[in-house]
């Protein structure tokens, strides 16, 4: 089970009799360095490390006779424990459960003592937290951290280079990032809680990620192993049919967003610890009203008689206390050509269903198979110098307007949104039909055209029979 760890400084009377401790918390396989403040170790110190109610001696520096000594076999014998010969720290590798309790430190010939209660939390993963993410995805890793405060240092890691660092100590109070290749423009750290988000990551940012907090009696070692898999899911279905998309959860999890197109049009949420289902089928538009279902046990996320308003992109959020997970999916309503009827010489709006543009790297509007309309590839905007299409309207979300609208504008009409992982489709069919309506220029100019051509038909029928007649005439009077 997955936990939260907690860092809290307290003074009190410890078992020893000693006054003043340090609670840590940790998770079970990290590795904690407890200090002793010592810049070095001098002569004649003599540094004994002790553990439980019993004050077992486990480990013992004597630098005047020039040894160190560990005492494994009374601790559990599996290796964990090494002593920093510089400075006399303690440490404390793959911690377990068992390892929970009071650690005295005593340095002889300077009076000093220290007590640190080290609390162990199980989370069944041996320290080493897996986090699997999509290529492209993005990923927060987390520190668990409630007072950031008392850590002086904190580090982010990445074979064996420092990445992203925050030094309290420092008179200059920034936060330095590792700005060239693989990270460039990847990295941003959260000053509150120093937890690491990295951006559209590629497989050059896989790997093991390191985490050292620093205060002055301790340091804390977190690892994460950030893995690629699976591509961007994509699901077509037919119109009025249903869908579940999966988290394929299988590790405890706190809370779940989903969210549609964009990270703030939330649909619907679930926090673990409130057992609180949360669905917001009103936004944005109101499209997904009485059509979702979420599972309170997978988080899995189920859209009921889908609609062409449906087709689109949705995001999903995994939180957990060292972690958030991010993943993606693309459902397309197939057969999804809508028809809209508009009157002659009233505009019609074809909507993209999206909010914003900016997001996408191109984005085209066709008309019939080769005519392209509008090309927005990111920066730059172009419009198709047809004069068949003079008064038209590009929207922030992408949604076309055309005004005046007349019969030679019917058809089909081909909405393409594209992304660096994913291309929306959209297709609408327009039918332009002719309203009553005699002021309007367009109508009038159709009725004049067709007064004429009924004029011109009936004068020529009226001609040909005049001309059929003096023809028999002709004939009869030559017999």
């Amino acid at each position: 089970m997955e936990t939260f760890s907690v860092f809290i400084v307290f003074s009190f009377y410890g078992v020893f009799g000693d006054t003043v401790g340090e609670i840590v918390s940790l998770m079970e396989g990290d590795t904690v360095a407890l200090h002793t403040g010592l810049t070095e170790v001098q002569t004649g110190d003599v540094i004994d490390w002790r553990f439980g109610p019993n004050a077992i001696l486990i480990a013992r520096v004597n630098r005047a006779a020039g040894t160190t000594k560990i005492y494994e076999d009374v601790f559990d014998g599996r290796d964990r424990l090494y002593i920093n010969q510089q400075v006399g720290d303690l440490i404390i590798t793959n911690i377990r459960t068992e390892h929970s309790g009071l650690y005295k430190l005593s340095i002889h010939g300077r009076n000093k003592e220290m007590i640190y209660n080290v609390s162990v939390l199980s989370d069944k993963t041996d320290g080493v937290k897996t986090v699997p993410v999509m290529e492209g995805d993005s990923v927060t890793l987390h520190t668990d951290v409630t007072e950031i405060q008392k850590y002086h240092l904190i580090q982010w890691i990445f074979r064996n280079i420092v990445i992203s660092s925050i030094d309290k100590t420092s008179k200059v109070k920034a936060i330095k990032k590792h700005n060239t290749k693989p990270f460039l423009n990847k990295l941003e750290v959260d000053h509150e809680t120093g937890s690491l988000q990295i951006r559209s990551i590629r497989t050059e940012q896989c790997g093991m990620y390191i985490l050292q907090m620093t205060s002055s009696t301790h340091t804390i070692h977190k690892r994460f192993n950030i893995t690629i898999f699976d591509a961007v899911k994509s699901v077509s279905l037919m119109k009025e049919d249903s869908v579940t998309l999966h988290t394929d959860l299988t590790d405890i999890y706190d809370e779940i967003l989903w969210m549609f197109e964009y990270e703030d049009s939330l649909i619907a949420a679930f926090n673990r610890i409130d057992q609180n289902v949360s669905i917001y089928d009103d936004v944005p538009d109101g499209r997904f009203r009485d059509r979702l279902k979420l599972d309170d046990q997978t988080g899995s996320l189920t859209i009921t008689n889908t609609t062409t308003e449906h087709t689109g992109l949705y995001h999903l959020e995994i939180i957990s206390s060292r972690h958030t997970l991010h993943k993606s999916f693309i459902v397309n309503v197939c057969n999804a050509v809508r028809t809209i009827r508009v009157n002659m010489g009233k505009p019609v709006t074809l909507d993209s269903g999206v909010t914003k543009i900016q997001k996408y790297v191109q984005l085209l509007w066709k008309f019939g198979d080769e005519d392209t309309l509008i090309e927005f590839n990111g920066t730059n905007l172009v419009f198709s110098r047809d004069g068949k299409f003079k008064d038209k309207i590009l929207h922030e979300n992408g949604s076309l307007t055309i005004n005046d609208i007349v019969i030679e504008h019917s058809g089909f009409y081909h909405l393409e949104i594209i992304s660096s992982r994913h291309t929306l489709v959209k297709r609408f069919s327009v039918i332009v039909t002719v309203a009553a309506d005699l002021e309007h220029p367009g109508y009038i100019s159709l009725i004049c055209v067709a007064v004429l051509l009924l004029a011109v038909t009936v004068g020529w029928i009226i001609y040909c029979r005049r001309m059929s007649g003096r023809g028999m005439h002709h004939l009869q009077t030559l017999q």
